[in-house]
């Protein structure tokens, strides 16, 4: 429902901002982690390679059409589906 997604968009809010404040520790998608690192000032201290979160794309057609929107699925399944291993270095500004 309405509700719940935007309850669940305050909770991760909330997770966000006190882990930025070195109060506590988040999870977040290895795809954006950098991202979050640098945007929050924190620092990656762990993965759980078993956790995977699904992206959806809805149409309405059988097929993509539109050039734009094929490119972005196509980008999308190749980003999305098998995230390169990455390093985890501390941030700049990594908050205790």
């Amino acid at each position: 429902s309405g509700q719940s997604a935007r309850n669940e968009q305050l909770t991760i809010a909330l997770l966000q901002a006190l882990g930025g404040e070195g109060l506590g520790c988040f999870a977040a998608p290895t795809v954006v982690a950098d991202a979050i690192e640098r945007g929050y000032g924190v620092r990656a201290v762990g993965r759980l390679p078993e956790v995977r979160e699904r992206f959806y794309a809805i149409t309405t057609d059988r097929r993509l059409v539109h050039p734009a929107v094929a490119a972005l699925a196509g980008a999308a399944r190749t980003t999305l589906a098998r995230p390169g291993p990455r390093s985890v270095t501390p941030s700049k500004k990594t908050k205790r």
